[in-house]
């Protein structure tokens, strides 16, 4: 079992940088501090980053407080750092 954080890119405008993250996704990695894995909607211009931790025992509460721990931590560290350099880089292209 695990918990996960998914970021999708549902336009088709945003593919082109979903592609340039998974091409070079070392950057996004350090800012959450361990590795984005990624999937492509094969029937639609869709695709998400997911990050994920593993809950031994999901349905346990004792196994909760740690999940939570790292989803808090991870999130927080989405919104303040990665989604800033995800709004840059969609800015550039559309500048483009």
């Amino acid at each position: 079992h695990v918990v996960g954080i998914d970021i999708w890119f549902w336009r088709e405008e945003s593919m082109p940088l979903w592609t340039e993250i998974k091409a070079a996704p070392k950057v996004f990695n350090e800012i959450v501090g361990q590795d984005w894995f990624f999937e492509q909607q094969k029937d639609k211009p869709r695709a998400s980053m997911t990050i994920e931790f593993p809950v031994e025992h999901l349905r346990n509460p004792e196994s909760w407080p740690a999940a939570q721990e790292w989803f808090g931590q991870k999130l927080v560290l989405i919104y303040e750092k990665l989604f800033p350099v995800l709004r840059n880089k969609m800015n550039e292209s559309v500048a483009e």
